[in-house]
């Protein structure tokens, strides 16, 4: 029968039926027809149709027999019969039907079809078909490829790689290496070298040094109290001291050197130096050299 080919039914091909269109039917938008919104027409909501339901049908209601109208049956006008007018019949002009070019057909060229030229088609070159040379391809030379050169290929030259000459290779003569000829060596005779001859070395000569032969070293010879009183670095008090002094040094009278220490030397008590009594400079060694090296007696 060739009307079951579809050989000379034009109807199923689409080729000269305007109702696949949809261009000049109002039937497929919605706009005129109450039967697809469901407002006026008792059909989708079954309430008064029996052929819906097939509670009333007298008809019998095998779900397999050919000439039956139950639900199921290939001649029915159930949803599902083959030659109903529903949505879903294989040979109704709506969108879902097998031969129509709907974006479902599965011969449509619509963007899901399984012979479609889609980006998720299994055989079409898409960004990720297996086959395709996107950038996640198994096979393909992308950055992220096992066997590609990029920089993160556990054999590529790259600066990450444990074999490379990078700046952080475990055996790279780079400034990190555990044995470099570097200043910043433990065995070099660099400035920061716990045996070098630097101004930071414990041993050094240098103005930091626990004892160096400076002017302001608190056990230097002219010292009294641990002072210097050379003139170039003797304490001056302030203006009024030797009024107090009593007749004596009125650099070294308790409340003047007290005076002097927070005149001169109040950076000191930013560090929290007990400055509480009068002997607090002279007990505590205020000179320049604490000033500079911290209140290391507090």
């Amino acid at each position: 029968m060739l009307y079951l080919t579809g050989a000379s039914i034009p109807y199923l091909t689409g080729a000269s039926i305007p109702y696949l269109t949809g261009a000049s039917i109002p039937y497929l938008t919605g706009d005129s027809v109450p039967y697809l919104t469901g407002a006026s027409s008792p059909y989708p909501t079954g309430a008064s149709v029996p052929y819906l339901t097939g509670a009333s049908v007298p008809y019998p209601t095998g779900p397999l027999s050919p000439t039956s109208q139950g639900s199921l049956s290939p001649t029915s006008l159930g949803p599902l019969s083959p030659t109903s007018q529903g949505p879903l019949s294989p040979t109704s002009p709506g969108l879902l039907s097998p031969t129509s070019p709907g974006p479902l057909s599965p011969t449509s060229q619509g963007p899901l079809s399984p012979t479609s030229q889609g980006p998720l088609s299994p055989t079409s070159q898409g960004p990720l078909s297996p086959t395709s040379q996107g950038p996640l391809s198994p096979t393909s030379p992308g950055p992220l490829s096992p066997t590609s050169q990029g920089p993160l290929s556990p054999t590529s030259p790259g600066p990450l790689s444990p074999t490379s000459q990078g700046p952080l290779s475990p055996t790279s003569p780079g400034p990190l290496s555990p044995t470099p000829p570097g200043f910043l060596s433990p065995t070099s005779p660099g400035p920061l070298s716990p045996t070098s001859p630097g101004p930071l070395s414990p041993t050094s000569q240098g103005p930091l040094a626990p004892t160096p032969p400076g002017l302001l070293s608190p056990t230097s010879p002219g010292t009294r109290h641990g002072y210097d009183t050379r003139p170039q670095v003797a304490v001056q008090p302030p203006e009024g001291c030797d009024m107090i002094s009593g007749g004596g040094d009125p650099a070294w009278h308790p409340l003047c050197l007290l005076a002097s220490c927070l005149q001169y030397y109040s950076a000191c008590n930013t560090k929290g130096c007990p400055l509480t009594s009068g002997y607090a400079c002279e007990c505590l060694t205020f000179d320049l050299y604490t000033a500079v090296n911290g209140c290391s007696t507090c």
